[in-house]
């Protein structure tokens, strides 16, 4: 999947050996919460692209997500208080991996937890 960092240099994201994505730059207004959000469109991410400042052009990373068992949302149930998914299985207190929800045509994955994803 794609996911763009726009004002963050996306090298510092494949650069970092233990964490990689670090939740900690995730914006506090995002759509569904402080999450890392993916898309499988690379024509959705070019929206969040960072720019490079002197010569002007776009980039963004291409990862591996684990999405496992998505809990399904809809755009229009926005809840930017979200800071994990729900419980799937009660009795085991098993979550949902990520979220999936479709927007414009694009499906979109947004983790919780850092390790879900590799750049």
């Amino acid at each position: 999947m794609f996911h763009g960092t726009r004002t963050h240099d996306p090298k510092g994201v494949y650069e970092d050996k233990e964490e990689a994505f670090n939740i900690n730059y995730s914006g506090e207004n995002n759509y569904f919460g402080r999450g890392i959000y993916f898309a499988k469109e690379a024509s959705y991410s070019a929206n969040y692209a960072h720019v490079n400042p002197l010569g002007g052009t776009k980039s963004m990373l291409y990862c591996r997500v684990l999405v496992g068992t998505s809990q399904e949302m809809v755009i229009a149930q926005k809840s930017n208080s979200i800071v994990d998914t729900i419980i799937r299985n009660e009795a085991k207190k098993i979550k949902y991996e990520p979220i999936h929800a479709k927007y414009d045509g694009s499906d979109i994955y947004i983790v919780y937890k850092s390790r879900r994803a590799y750049p």
